[in-house]
């Protein structure tokens, strides 16, 4: 335990404490060491990954780096997927079902942000979205206009594949969606896909797992062309 004797500044702005002197007690817990590749051990690898050697945690985090690497790549390709897919087919949106999706949405935005109190809306987006309401508007609508254009599309090619809805295989759809972490129960996901009409969350829940299956045929069939990083110092040592 040390002490360290401090002066305020006579310009301090709290002005009980300007000019004086005082007194803070520091308690040093513990001494760390630096740790680096030359010097990391398996006590490291113990406390701070719970596996027994170094080589297991070399391991641990390649797994760990490959999965999200993986996982990325999967996310990429569907949004290329998706804006190409946008550019190219022609769409003819029914503009009443976009309205009832906005209104959807926005309702159970005011309901999870702002208690439920639509004069809140406003002061909220300001607030912590730096937006305006109009803004907020513009954005949520292009959002509603792309994933309604998406799963017209995919609903056509579910139709064109032939794709069909099979129990087991939407069973174990949810049950992944629950294991996410995301969801508590079937009737959790029902309740918040249809914003809190669970027969209307129900039949969208189901057709967004068709659209996924239709979605992995789009894939498997897509050419896809990836941008590879240069051989720089930089980017190896990335």
């Amino acid at each position: 335990t040390i002490e360290s004797k401090v002066t305020f500044p006579a310009d301090y702005g709290n002005t009980e404490l300007a000019g004086k002197e005082v007194v803070f007690t520091f308690t040093v817990n513990s001494v760390q060491k630096q740790v680096t590749i030359d010097n990391v051990d398996d006590a490291f690898a113990k406390d701070q990954f719970r596996v027994d050697t170094v080589e297991e945690m070399w391991q641990f985090l390649e797994d760990y780096l490959t999965s999200q690497a993986q996982a990325q790549r999967g996310s990429d390709i569907n949004g290329a997927i998706q804006d190409y897919m946008l550019a190219n087919c022609e769409l003819n949106l029914p503009e009443d079902y976009l309205t009832a999706r906005l209104n959807d949405y926005r309702h159970s935005f005011i309901e999870s942000n702002c208690g439920g109190d639509e004069s809140q809306l406003e002061s909220y987006l300001s607030t912590y979205y730096g937006v305006t309401l109009e803004e907020a508007q513009e954005t949520w609508e292009r959002g509603i206009r792309e994933q309604v254009g998406m799963e017209c599309i995919m609903d056509a090619v579910a139709d064109k594949e032939g794709i069909t809805f099979v129990q087991e295989e939407y069973d174990a759809y949810v049950k992944a969606l629950i294991d996410s972490g995301t969801y508590q129960s079937q009737e959790d996901i029902y309740y918040s896909y249809g914003y809190g009409d669970t027969v209307y969350g129900e039949n969208y829940t189901k057709a967004l797992y068709l659209s996924n299956l239709a979605l992995d045929v789009v894939k498997q069939a897509a050419v896809i062309t990836e941008n590879v990083a240069g051989e720089s110092e930089t980017a190896t040592e990335s």
